[in-house]
């Protein structure tokens, strides 16, 4: 009897894989070019590992993640954004990230970002 032992990578959150620029999703965040649309969704977009980790440090929620494993791991990007259980993680292909980036064919991560309400006292 023979036993091979193999190796599985688990995901250390939830993930989805987009590959396919006429996903929803895709079509969604390329309408927040707008200040309307991130009004009415009350959501802002981060690029960038740095720009991500300020905003969790500044109290922000990050709703979904989004990244490119050819890019940059799902590990380092959790380690480095310290994201929580409640973000929803997304990978997308390369062709897709680098249609939604500035940045492109970098270590680089887009971020969905619920805005905070400030009132005058």
């Amino acid at each position: 009897m023979h036993f091979f032992k193999t190796t599985v990578q688990i995901s250390l959150l939830p993930m989805i894989i987009i590959s396919s620029l006429q996903n929803p999703l895709i079509k969604d965040i390329q309408k927040m070019d707008k200040n309307r649309e991130r009004k009415k969704r009350n959501l802002f977009l981060a690029e960038g590992l740095r720009e991500c980790k300020l905003a969790v440090e500044g109290g922000f929620i990050i709703e979904k993640l989004l990244f490119c494993s050819s890019y940059i791991s799902e590990e380092v990007l959790i380690k480095e954004t310290s994201i929580g259980q409640s973000t929803e993680l997304i990978e997308l292909t390369p062709q897709v990230l680098d249609t939604l980036v500035y940045r492109k064919g970098i270590p680089n991560c887009l971020a969905l970002i619920k805005s905070k309400a400030y009132a005058l006292e």
